[in-house]
């Protein structure tokens, strides 16, 4: 949905903003520099597949370099 963005304080319109997030279960990485990457690397998914996404690194898509679009 694209809502203007507009400041309760000031009544600034800052414009359309959009969220893009990539998320891993701690239980599947090894380190926190394993989290980190993986969380990493599903953002970027999420970034390459369009705007306002939500995409989940797991441990099965993983292997196939792939990894799972949770919201669009």
């Amino acid at each position: 949905e694209q809502t203007p963005f507009t400041s309760s304080q000031t009544g600034t319109n800052y414009g359309t903003v959009t969220v893009s997030m990539g998320i891993c279960m701690a239980s599947e990485a090894e380190s926190p520099e394993d989290l980190y990457t993986k969380a990493d690397r599903a953002l970027y998914r999420s970034k390459v597949g369009g705007r306002n996404r939500v995409t989940r690194h797991s441990a099965m898509a993983g292997r196939a370099g792939k990894s799972w679009l949770l919201y669009k």
